[in-house]
């Protein structure tokens, strides 16, 4: 018998080294479901876990946490109840959504406001946080934010349509986010982009318009972003072509001008106005008005302008600058000068 026991140790010391050897799996009583596998806690976790903690002077009950990428706050992850606020010096756990899990970095807003979008309560932020399975994310008063900061730009609309649905999202994201509304043709829209430009200076834009004849989706693409700068959209940012040509009438000379016509160049009759002096419809200096061409004027391709401060086309009063033997394409810009003057 003690051969056979020694004979059975001999075995079995051999059988664990084998199992050293090769990498065998042994049970253990471990049952971890929140491991921080892949990208920095994404990919690999079942779920994920993270505390807020509020290091600010006030008591805190709305909370939101978007990927850095998008545009969207969405719903709200705590809603100001009782026993959802933070109160001052005190913590919270957070489980992240799961359309959340396949991100890495966050944007996190704390606030006594129920409106993710909302100027007023007192809100506190912090951009592009990589949240990982047991992160801790603190807020201290020094993270108070009107959103100042944030960039602004304006969307011109010299496309011939009215544009509605206004989203834009970084180049490198597939998240078009949310609408910034809409601009009719001739006007501007100015939006606040919600990230900041050293996290995202690269954007794509995109918006639509359901008008008869121009409808359809227009963007831009890698467009680089700086705070207050204008982005023009034109008929030619269609992305099918567009049935009836749009023209672009630049006003480079030194005075407004509220007055337009536009005739073939083998037509001695300027008919009437385009544009008939209404405030809305004068062209400052040194902007621009975009104009569709009606199905007669489409016919041609060679056009006679004239852009004045008077209400009459022949007459012989007021500023008249003229273009004359123009050849259009749809998007074409006709620009006037003081050199135009006549």
């Amino acid at each position: 018998m003690k051969k056979i026991g020694k004979l059975f140790g001999i075995i079995t010391a051999f059988a664990l080294i084998m199992c050293l050897i090769v990498g065998c799996d042994f049970p253990t009583n471990d049952n971890d479901t929140n491991g921080t596998g892949g990208n920095g806690g994404g990919g690999g976790s079942i779920d994920r876990k993270i505390t807020i903690k509020n290091d600010t002077s006030i008591d805190l009950g709305y909370l939101w946490i978007k990927p850095s990428s998008s545009t969207s706050w969405g719903s709200a992850i705590l809603s100001g109840w009782y026993y959802e606020t933070i109160t001052s010096g005190q913590s919270q756990q957070i489980t992240l959504p799961q359309s959340l899990l396949e991100y890495i970095n966050f944007d996190i807003q704390l606030s006594t406001s129920s409106g993710a979008t909302s100027t007023s309560g007192s809100r506190f932020l912090r951009y592009n946080v990589p949240l990982s399975n047991g992160t801790t994310v603190s807020f201290t008063n020094s993270n108070l934010d009107n959103k100042s900061n944030l960039p602004q730009i304006t969307i011109k609309n010299r496309s011939g349509v009215s544009l509605s649905n206004i989203q834009l999202k970084p180049s490198s994201a597939t998240d078009w986010g949310i609408s910034f509304g809409s601009v009719s043709n001739n006007s501007s829209q100015t939006i606040t982009i919600p990230m900041p430009l050293t996290n995202f200076s690269v954007f794509d834009i995109q918006m639509t318009s359901t008008d008869s004849i121009g409808s359809g989706t227009y963007s831009k693409s890698n467009v680089s972003i700086s705070n207050g700068m204008t982005i023009i959209i034109y008929s030619t940012d269609r992305n099918t072509s567009n049935l009836y040509p749009v023209i672009i009438i630049q006003n480079d000379t030194s005075i407004n001008l509220g007055y337009l016509w536009i005739k073939p160049s083998s037509s001695t009759s300027w008919g009437s106005a385009i544009l008939s002096g209404w405030y809305y419809e004068t062209i400052s200096t040194g902007d621009s008005y975009a104009i569709r061409l009606s199905d007669t004027l489409s016919t041609n391709s060679v056009y006679d302008f004239q852009l004045s401060t008077n209400s009459g086309a022949t007459s012989t009063t007021g500023s008249r600058f003229f273009r004359n033997n123009v050849t259009i394409t749809d998007g074409f810009t006709i620009t006037f000068t003081n050199s135009n003057l006549q």
